[in-house]
């Protein structure tokens, strides 16, 4: 998927160069020796096992880019059937955690193969593919420490909160907590922070220095973190004519490193903390609520400004980091005020203004792509849904060459683009939308195995069978609409029970004495919660009593797990339908397509040639499941060619006739394997 999606590459020339080498600044601080001290010191206590190594090379993704000597992670994985060398492996991974490395070679596994990536505003944004065995090191490194730096990353007593580091979606947790603070605090508001090239500006030495004063169990990682980031660090470009051009970076952490986000949140957090508890201490309320580098200060409006204005002058400034610009959205009650930035300034005594601030006095602003305002407009929804469907045209272009991957990909990685923005927006504000998605994941399956829309749409089951999982006879093509309101309840419990216990600001999250207008997703959330209840036991028992108690439980999964029962409700509803209209043929079909690996073969990915099914067979195969007639059966009888098992003309146009024959399903008395079972069918079929 990755490869049909390419980002566009800058062109590599002079100008793409030196924009590259203005990128990467050169470092105005130095680490200090004592920190070289104090991180032999530290890394002294980190120990390695090999079953943790393993366990990153088997979690590590798959033909992902190739560092600067061609490898990649799975490269690695011969060392998972050999325990003498998985345990050399992990030794090696283990004296370089610990800072035993020889600065040259430590340097040479830290340097990184660099690639230009064109942002829309024609800019560049340099993304670093560092080493393989630097991937799998730093795998590691997060699997070991990601629970206790996620505890430490919730700092000023749950005011200042950093989502993106080992918080299990985070991304959905901080659009919720930005969105329902402004609608628990209409007098508020929030004012959004981009900060400019973050992850190549932020300062090595504050970093190591706040590396240092983690918690006494997570500092073992500063001798890593040292051998990564000491001194200038060799990335290699490659320009239009194959020349390698080296461009050193002294300063900040590699965009694309396994765990830069971890390393970079760590001095960002103290930046985030002085802010919050400068304004306490002004006995002023403010939260810092931030994804990586994207960021919101909430709060009133001469609070947050003044927050802000702290923030972007003096403690982001103080780790190498500046800001480029801020956005204010207003809180209900802020509306009609006089906010404009004069007011603010005089209000919060300050003088200047943060870098490019701008006061949104209608509509919304973005929080990792989710929308934040009086009302969740299409406009982001219009973003994921545009990415959905060139994606899906992708695929559509790759199934004219290659059917069975097309169709991998598009269950395996298309189907779950528009549920981001089901989960956050209600279903009946983007119906049109919804629909449209689910309507084109059904046209480009159709059209991969060659099955025309208006065949589908008359045999009646097929659709539905369609939109089931694989494990339920289906073909994995979600009908959207069928889970909005499990992905909407789920991802807000999932948030909504975090936040209400962790972050004062949002703990009247589900309480039941809100007005409607400021009850969690604008008032949509419990109607969607009653229309599942009401789906019977197997979806209500999973939930609690009420919408407002979701926030007390701490069901996990619960998306999922309301899913997986829409998903069974659907199928026995269907079974029953067909059972109904006399149709027990197809309701025998769907019961056998749910034997334990009936459909396994749908989703094999095709790693040799004796996995894959010809462009022929693929479609015969899909049709069977599906209770279609069979093309080729169709032809047969419109000519009125005789059937080659009985030799009467071809009536059964389903291929249940020809699979329930002697010669097609035995020979001399042994059962047929799957492969000549298909060779039977294009046997019959064709001759």
């Amino acid at each position: 998927m990755a490869a049909l999606e390419a980002p566009p590459l800058a062109p590599g020339t002079d100008a793409t160069v030196q924009r590259l080498r203005e990128l990467h600044p050169p470092s105005t601080d130095v680490i200090s020796d004592e920190v070289r001290r104090l991180a032999k010191e530290y890394g002294a206590n980190d120990v390695w096992e090999p079953a943790m190594v393993a366990a990153a090379i088997r979690s590590m993704p798959r033909n992902a880019a190739e560092d600067r000597g061609g490898w990649r992670s799975e490269h690695y994985a011969p060392f998972l059937g050999d325990n003498a060398a998985l345990a050399l492996f992990t030794k090696l991974l283990e004296l370089w955690a610990k800072g035993e490395f020889h600065p040259s070679v430590a340097t040479l596994y830290a340097g990184n193969r660099l690639q230009a990536l064109l942002k829309p505003n024609g800019d560049i944004r340099p993304i670093g593919i560092p080493d393989a065995r630097r991937r799998i090191a730093g795998k590691v490194q997060m699997m070991k420490i990601s629970s206790d730096l996620a505890k430490h990353l919730v700092g000023a007593d749950g005011k200042a909160v950093q989502f993106a580091v080992g918080r299990k979606g985070g991304a959905q947790m901080h659009a919720t907590a930005t969105r329902e603070y402004l609608r628990l605090h209409p007098d508020h508001v929030v004012i959004s922070i981009d900060i400019v090239n973050a992850y190549n500006s932020i300062s090595r030495a504050k970093m190591m220095e706040a590396i240092l004063r983690l918690p006494e169990e997570l500092r073992h990682i500063l001798s890593f973190v040292l051998q990564l980031y000491d001194g200038p660090i060799p990335l290699s470009f490659f320009d239009d004519l194959g020349r390698r051009i080296v461009i050193d970076a002294d300063d900040g952490c590699t965009q694309g490193c396994t765990w830069a986000g971890a390393i970079f949140s760590i001095p960002l957090m103290e930046a985030m903390v002085k802010t919050v508890k400068e304004a306490v201490t002004r006995k002023e309320d403010v939260d810092a609520l931030f994804f990586a580098d994207d960021g919101e200060i909430c709060g009133l409006p001469a609070h947050a400004l003044r927050a802000v204005h702290d923030l972007s002058t003096i403690h982001l400034p103080e780790i190498g980091c500046r800001v480029k610009h801020c956005v204010m959205l207003k809180g209900a009650n802020v509306q009609n005020q006089d906010v404009s930035l004069r007011a603010l300034q005089r209000a919060a005594r300050v003088t200047g203004a943060p870098p490019g601030f701008v006061v949104l006095e209608k509509g919304e602003m973005r929080a990792v792509g989710a929308a934040v305002g009086p009302d969740p407009s299409r406009v982001n929804v219009k973003e994921t849904m545009s990415r959905h469907q060139k994606r899906s045209q992708h695929i559509r272009a790759l199934g004219a060459v290659d059917k069975q991957v097309a169709l991998l990909l598009l269950v395996y990685c298309t189907v779950s683009m528009p549920l981001y923005a089901l989960q956050l927006t209600p279903l009946d504000l983007i119906r049109a939308e919804v629909d449209a998605a689910t309507k084109l994941m059904q046209d480009v399956y159709l059209e991969i195995l060659s099955i025309h829309p208006d065949e589908a749409l008359h045999n009646y089951g097929v659709l539905q069978q369609m939109s089931f999982p694989h494990r339920l006879s289906g073909s994995g093509i979600t009908d959207y609409a069928a889970i909005a309101d499990a992905a909407m309840v789920g991802c807000y419990q999932s948030a909504a029970s975090w936040l209400k216990a962790n972050v004062p600001s949002l703990t009247r999250l589900g309480d039941a004495n809100l007005s409607v207008d400021k009850q969690p997703l604008w008032g949509h959330l419990a109607p969607a919660f009653e229309r599942l209840r009401a789906m019977g036991p197997a979806v209500s028992e999973l939930l609690p009593g009420t919408a407002h108690e979701l926030v007390t439980i701490t069901e996990t999964k619960l998306q999922a797990k309301l899913t997986t029962a829409i998903h069974q409700l659907r199928y026995d509803a269907l079974h029953d339908e067909l059972q109904r209209r006399g149709q027990h043929v197809d309701a025998a079909r769907l019961t056998a397509l749910t034997a334990p690996g009936a459909t396994s073969w749908m989703t094999a990915t095709p790693y040799d040639d004796r996995m894959r099914l010809s462009a022929f067979v693929l479609p015969i195969a899909h049709r069977l499941n599906l209770g279609l007639p069979l093309k080729e059966l169709l032809e047969a009888r419109r000519f009125g060619r005789p059937c080659h098992c009985c030799g009467l003309p071809t009536r059964c146009v389903f291929g249940h006739h020809i699979l329930s024959q002697p010669r097609a399903t035995s020979l001399g008395g042994r059962h047929h394997t799957h492969d000549s079972i298909q060779e039977t069918v294009r046997w019959f079929a064709v001759e």
